[in-house]
């Protein structure tokens, strides 16, 4: 065999060699590609449920905050009618007695009126 077979032979080997090396390294990319494709993918899905989460929280912590708020409203509202229902109370008391003052003085006057 002579030299310049061998180096053909040789060169052959080496380029086959370099070729599987370079398909390798192509289907090591491609795999990457595709894990790293993947993961984003993933990650991206995480997120969107997390998104979703915090949406969710945010609406049951406002129905709460609103829950709270009417509650206090309600309270408000009572204490209010009862301090109202106070008021009438007292302002009723105070006619009654206003009255029955007027009505002394009235029957009193009369009868100074009477006896003259």
């Amino acid at each position: 065999v002579g030299h310049t077979e061998k180096c053909t032979k040789t060169n052959t080997r080496k380029r086959h060699k370099d070729n599987r090396k370079a398909k390798s390294v192509d289907q090591r990319i491609e795999s990457l590609k595709t894990k790293h494709s993947e993961e984003i993918q993933k990650l991206k899905e995480e997120h969107k449920v997390q998104m979703e989460d915090l949406q969710t929280n945010q609406e049951d912590c406002a129905v709460e905050m609103i829950s709270e708020y009417e509650e206090q409203l309600y309270q408000v509202r009572k204490e209010l009618n009862e301090q109202k229902r106070l008021h009438l109370r007292m302002l009723k008391s105070y006619a009654l007695a206003s009255s029955a003052t007027v009505r002394r003085v009235t029957d009193r006057a009369e009868i100074d009126f009477s006896t003259v």
